[in-house]
């Protein structure tokens, strides 16, 4: 095996979060349980942010 030095990573979860909308940059249509590629408008995000996928939202799954 392989020896590796490690550096110790830490962070401070906040203790709130917000939802982001992820907006669609393009029409696209999928039948029901088709999986496909959607382009998505340029997301502005604060530095050290963490994210989160969410599935089964509402209007489909993400």
């Amino acid at each position: 095996r392989k020896k590796v030095k490690l550096s110790l990573l830490t962070f401070k979860r906040s203790e709130f979060g917000f939802f982001k909308s992820v907006i669609s940059a393009e029409d696209k249509e999928l039948k029901k349980g088709e999986i496909g590629l959607l382009k998505v408008e340029k997301l502005e995000l604060p530095s050290s942010t963490i994210v989160q996928p969410i599935a089964g939202v509402g209007c489909g799954q993400l």
